[in-house]
């Protein structure tokens, strides 16, 4: 059984900054992804292409997969337009007016704000494809590429996104609950962390061995873990590992 989608079925609207606008009408198609998922979870595929056949055709691609798409005649008003903190995927030509797709690639490297690209190039060559994965695109495409070529390199791109979505709210979520920890409490942590047994803990910190027991219960019930073995598992899996001082 097919999936359900929306096709966006009439032409799209220009505004005056160079972004498009689809007409959007609601009807059942089917598709050959499970894409409501991953729409959901790693958000909007951003194209940007100066030849006007080719956005409109990538657009109305992804949409009739059900996709959120959003179309840019220009590396600069992508840039302007949206957020380095917006989910998504970008698609981007390589050869263009004004900034490049390499280019635009080199920028959004630098600022730190680059996200899972697919580069599409009409005059591929061997240097041009280094070059693009050298600055960070996850994969390079020839036009004409086939629908399902691409349709599957999004795919994996969203895959990559939502994973990086994951990471990073596992990361926010580490560094609050290492906020919590009271000075005392992180204290106990990196003796435990250290490889020292409860007993060993209290001696070094001059404490006893029933106050170690009381932290070590907060320390679990902060950041959500029941034993040792899985606190030492969460510190390896945030990449998180406090500092053992004597």
């Amino acid at each position: 059984m097919g999936w359900l989608s929306v096709a966006a079925l009439s032409k799209p609207i220009t505004d005056k900054s160079g972004m498009r606008h689809p007409r959007r009408v609601a009807r059942l198609s089917r598709s050959p992804f499970p894409w409501t998922t991953l729409m959901s979870e790693a958000g909007t595929v951003f194209i940007v292409d100066d030849d006007s056949a080719v956005l409109d055709a990538l657009q109305q691609l992804f949409l009739s997969q059900g996709l959120s798409a959003e179309a840019f005649s220009n590396a600069e008003h992508y840039l302007q337009t949206v957020s380095p903190d917006r989910p998504g995927v970008l698609v981007v030509d390589v050869r263009m007016p004004g900034l490049s797709g390499l280019e635009l690639l080199r920028q959004m490297r630098d600022a730190g704000r680059l996200r899972p690209c697919i580069v599409l190039s009409g005059h591929a060559d061997i240097p041009i494809a280094v070059q693009a994965m050298q600055l960070g695109a996850q994969t390079f495409l020839e036009k004409p590429v086939s629908h399902q070529q691409l349709l599957e390199a999004v795919r994996a791109a969203l895959d990559q996104e939502h994973r990086r979505q994951a990471t990073a709210v596992l990361q926010r979520t580490a560094e609050d609950a290492f906020r919590s920890l009271a000075p005392e409490e992180m204290q106990v942590l990196q003796k435990i962390v250290s490889g020292r047994t409860n007993a060993q803990a209290a001696d070094s910190l001059d404490i006893s061995l029933r106050t170690v027991q009381l932290r070590l219960s907060a320390i679990y019930r902060k950041l959500k873990v029941r034993s040792k073995s899985e606190l030492i598992q969460w510190l390896r899996k945030v990449d998180k590992a406090p500092v053992a001082e004597d």
